[in-house]
């Protein structure tokens, strides 16, 4: 949240970069697509926890 919100235009690069990585995890054999699933669900569901309270108390003017 922090690179998109600050730095937008590399926001895709950071998310195309995260598929890879996923990608690259279930082919190589290193986890079950669940897996991966999992852990970008997870990730997604921390960034709003924390983003929540830096648009409310650290940035309340935009």
């Amino acid at each position: 949240m922090y690179w998109s919100y600050f730095y937008p235009q590399i926001s895709p690069v950071l998310i195309a970069s995260a598929l890879v990585v996923g990608y690259s995890r279930i082919y190589l054999g290193y986890h079950y697509p669940s897996d991966v699933a999992a852990g970008y669900m997870l990730g997604i569901f921390i960034a709003l926890i924390v983003a929540w309270p830096l648009r409310v108390w650290v940035l309340p003017d935009e």
